[in-house]
């Protein structure tokens, strides 16, 4: 698997701020891992932040783009799939194509109400049909049902690392 050149990072974060979003990044010093998967709204400086942290070369391996209201449920849902990998904080021991894999299949559960949905009016009985646009309220709707249920399926953080200052004592 090849990492992202710098010429490539800077083309995306040129994206991410005309466009508003945020993206969920892979990040790694080699394809074999560990590998850090987090979100940002500027991926060269938060590349760069890590970087000092770090004796070696780090690269990014996988960019997926995603609202900024979404990013941090987005990016909860892949740590939690991936909670049996955690090294330490968002540091996972697999490889970046496994990363990668893990994020496109959680981010296609979090956006499809049913597999089977994916790829409508692409293939099959759908092709060819055209579906009639959803209203704003309903749309609306349908959000706040999503985010409610993500939330109860993000795990909550162990007491002695929460930042309730009632747990603390």
């Amino acid at each position: 698997m090849t990492a992202y050149t710098p010429e490539q990072v800077s083309r995306i974060d040129r994206l991410i701020r005309s466009a508003g979003v945020s993206v969920i990044y892979i990040v790694a010093s080699d394809a074999d891992g560990p590998v850090k998967i987090g979100k940002s709204t500027f991926l060269t400086s938060r590349l760069d932040g890590l970087q000092t942290g770090n004796p070696f070369k780090l690269h990014v391996f996988g960019v997926f783009l995603t609202s900024r209201s979404m990013a941090h449920v987005i990016e909860s849902r892949i740590q939690a799939a991936l909670c049996g990998a955690r090294l330490k904080g968002e540091w996972f021991s697999i490889t970046a194509l496994e990363a990668r894999s893990s994020c496109r299949t959680t981010i296609r559960n979090l956006t499809s109400t049913n597999p089977s949905e994916e790829r409508t009016g692409q293939s099959g009985t759908d092709a060819g049909k055209t579906t009639k646009p959803t209203s704003h309220t309903a749309l609306k709707v349908i959000y706040k049902k999503r985010i409610a249920e993500w939330s109860r399926n993000v795990p909550s953080c162990p007491a002695n690392r929460s930042r309730n200052p009632a747990v603390l004592k």
